[in-house]
């Protein structure tokens, strides 16, 4: 009998299995990792001028449902050997747990090609094709031929951009001419040809079109697709983290107002409400003897602070910092006014602004972290009430 039942459950467990094998899609069994890439619907063009970016993809993200709890770290051009993990110089104690309850992997291969690390993983080991581009400059390497086109702008030219259509490509024997000294491409049309088709169809593989030859202009956030692009008006819980200044919103070159949500207790309050950037540039909204201020900071040659004439109330408390922009042009001034519920209680010029980049620090909220932008405070000047809300409106 209780033979009988054992071969009963046995017989339910694997039809079960089968089943459920069946039935349920492998997205919701958690069986296909990495999930799919979702379809683009912008256009991807030879250069980024052709190209038009989806929209779409700069929504915000939600796992779906029942997702996998999954952390996947790469560490880029490091060398496995520096972790401790590998018997390295350099701690690495959470690498090492994880190394001690998992899979350690310890067979590395690499090849004599200087190869960018993730076209390295996907073409395969020992490869004999291998695909460069750079700011618009391009190469193909291949069996020991080489076609490499200069993008006709001299390393020193930091700005704009240059046709790509007027290239010039040229083909070298490395297994002859290592040195790169005898162009080949007259004398081999033919080869020259077709290691440019085997360059488009590695770059249509790997992503790289649309070329984009842009140097400076990359560190301006405006010009390159992301989840603020478009986005005027902007609402910030007061306790969201740190937004790196590449992907928070830009102030720069226009007017704008800042509106902050508080709860002072009785005893006052005081600490930075909203910040970006730090010591080389930027502009923090704060409360310092309670009295609502802003500072701007110039490349730390020249400040601004603008500071409330009246203190701050406690309770429920709305302020405001509106920048009317002087136009004319990036980097130019502005007037900077102060409101604390709905009253105006300061108001200054700021001569200067930032045109571009503030630096490397982040855009922060009821704090500042790492290097203070204004010399009136210490970092990180945590804000010791309640930072409820902060708004943005970019004009």
């Amino acid at each position: 009998m209780l033979s009988r039942i054992r071969r009963f459950i046995l017989t339910w467990a694997i039809t079960t299995a089968l089943v459920l094998q069946v039935a349920v899609p492998p997205v919701l069994a958690q069986e296909k990792l990495p999930r799919p890439e979702p379809v683009f619907h912008g256009r991807i063009g030879s250069t980024y001028q052709e190209s038009q970016p989806d929209t779409a993809l700069f929504q915000a993200a939600k796992a779906p449902d029942g997702a996998p709890n999954v952390l996947l770290v790469l560490i880029d051009d490091a060398g496995f050997g520096s972790a401790s993990t590998f018997g390295g110089p350099i701690a690495t104690p959470t690498f090492d747990r994880l190394a001690a309850n998992g899979l350690r992997y310890n067979t590395f291969h690499t090849t004599a090609l200087c190869s960018p690390t993730r076209a390295a993983i996907l073409t395969g080991r020992n490869h004999t094709t291998q695909y460069f581009e750079m700011l618009g400059h391009r190469a193909l390497y291949q069996d020991g031929m080489m076609a490499s086109a200069f993008h006709n702008r001299l390393p020193w030219i930091t700005a704009g951009t240059v046709p790509f259509d007027t290239d010039k490509w040229e083909l070298f024997d490395l297994t002859q001419d290592f040195t790169q000294a005898q162009d080949l491409s007259v004398k081999q049309p033919e080869k020259l040809q077709e290691l440019q088709d085997v360059f488009l169809a590695e770059a249509e593989k790997y992503n790289v079109f649309p070329l984009d030859d842009r140097f400076a202009e990359r560190a301006d956030v405006t010009l390159r697709p992301g989840f603020f692009t478009g986005r005027k008006h902007i609402e910030f819980a007061g306790n969201m983290p740190s937004i790196p200044e590449g992907s928070a919103p830009s102030t720069k070159n226009a007017s704008h107002t800042i509106d902050a949500d508080l709860l002072i207790p009785p005893q006052g309050a005081e600490g930075v409400i909203f910040s970006e950037g730090g010591t080389t540039s930027g502009f923090s909204l704060y409360v310092k003897d309670n009295k609502l201020t802003y500072d701007y900071n110039w490349f730390d040659l020249e400040r601004t602070s603008i500071t409330a004439t009246t203190p701050l109330p406690t309770g429920k408390v709305h302020v405001r910092f509106d920048f009317a922009y002087d136009g004319g042009g990036p980097g130019k001034g502005g007037t900077g006014t102060l409101y604390v519920n709905n009253r105006k209680v300061g108001q200054g010029k700021i001569p200067k602004t930032v045109a571009g980049r503030f630096g490397i620090e982040a855009m922060d909220f009821g704090k500042d972290l790492q290097s203070p932008v204004s010399q009136a405070y210490q970092t990180p000047f945590a804000f010791t009430g309640v930072v409820e809300k902060v708004v943005l409106d970019i004009k």
